[in-house]
Order: C-alpha cells, then sequence, then structure tokens
C-alpha cells in the first residue's frame, strides 16, 4: 500500500529527497537507521533508495507504536548546582 501523502512520480526515494521531505538532516538520518528506526533500504549499483512502500511501513510502525513517556522537564543548570553543593 503507497501512502497518499508520498508523491507516486517516482516508485523509490534518494536519503537526500527522504530527509528533506521529512525535515531531518542526514546526520540525524543516519544515526537513527543505525538503530534499526528508519526505512529498509534498496542498494542498486552505488545508490541507495527508499521505496515508498518502505515509508508507508515505516510511517505506520510509528503510528501504531505505543508514545514515548516524557521524563519531564529537564532541570535547570542552577537547579543542578544547588543540588550538587547542598
Amino acid at each position: 500500500m503507497v501512502d497518499p501523502d508520498i508523491s507516486t512520480d517516482f516508485d523509490v526515494m534518494t536519503i537526500e529527497e527522504f530527509c528533506r521531505r521529512y525535515k531531518f538532516s542526514e546526520g540525524h538520518y543516519f544515526q537513527q537507521a543505525r538503530l534499526g528506526r528508519m526505512p529498509r533500504v534498496l542498494k542498486i549499483g552505488g545508490r541507495t533508495l527508499i521505496p515508498h512502500e518502505a515509508i508507508a511501513e515505516w510511517k505506520a510502525a510509528l503510528l501504531a507504536a505505543p508514545a514515548r513517556q516524557s521524563r519531564g522537564p529537564k532541570p535547570k543548570v542552577r537547579d543542578v548546582a544547588a543540588r550538587a553543593s547542598a
């Protein structure tokens, strides 16, 4: 199933196109890809391409995953320093 939000002019996107479309830096993409959190890719010659079907599966998995619990706001630096000196 192809996601209707994704242009179907081509069946694949480059990593650069994917990052631009979803507003990721390429560095963030590769960091998350190493953790298995990005769509599967195709290696064709020297190119790495992301099939539209893989993007749709990735988005569906993100939407199906339970929301991460927030650990609350980070303490301000001065609060941490005050606790350390107490």
